[in-house]
């Protein structure tokens, strides 16, 4: 997100565009062979998830959070979220198989009156409040936004016999992060559509 100058004069509108974030900790952590999901993972002695959930929660543009998690660790998000408390409300459910599954819970666990939702992975704690607030603002212009980054790495297209077919040029390819934030409606409607 750029800011442009005059971009977010957008006077009284955010007290009418009510946002939640929905932040999505199911991943289990195969690859870096843990008992633990990755969300509660201690970093600095807390768990990782908690780092992104204090940022949401200074955000005066966030008014509540959604915590997507496996079911039997809900217990544990819910014991470090007493811990480490947050000053806005946390609304802890149940995720499902795959990340889809979770966005879509978590879609259902909205309030009836919000607009804009924020959709962010528990395992990226240093997201920072500007971004979240960027990511909204630029939302409630274009009714989606997506958090991206530059690829560097040199990325080859390939054949189903591994041959190099193409050198894809960088400056075409951006790495999708978190922050996604949609209009509530728009990204309701894609996720119902694509269950269907």
């Amino acid at each position: 997100c750029k800011r442009r100058p005059g971009a977010w004069s957008l006077p009284g509108k955010f007290d009418r565009m009510k946002t939640q974030a929905i932040v999505v900790a199911g991943g289990v952590g195969k690859r870096m062979k843990m008992s633990l999901p990755k969300p509660l993972v201690l970093l600095k002695g807390k768990p990782v998830v908690i780092y992104c959930l204090k940022t949401l929660a200074r955000s005066p543009l966030v008014h509540s959070i959604i915590l997507v998690g496996k079911k039997e660790f809900l217990p544990r998000f819910a014991r470090a979220l007493k811990r480490w408390g947050l000053k806005k409300k946390v609304h802890l459910i149940e995720g499902g198989q795959e990340r889809y599954d979770s966005v879509l819970k978590g879609l259902k666990a909205l309030d009836q009156d919000t607009k804009i939702v924020l959709i962010h992975d528990a395992v990226r704690p240093l997201v920072s409040k500007k971004l979240i607030e960027d990511s909204i603002k630029v939302c409630i212009k274009n009714h989606a936004v997506v958090a991206a980054v530059p690829v560097k790495p040199t990325i080859k297209k390939v054949g189903q016999d591994l041959r190099i077919k193409e050198t894809l040029k960088r400056g075409d390819l951006w790495e999708i992060q978190t922050p996604q934030t949609f209009d509530r409606r728009l990204i309701s409607e894609a996720h119902y559509r694509r269950g269907e």
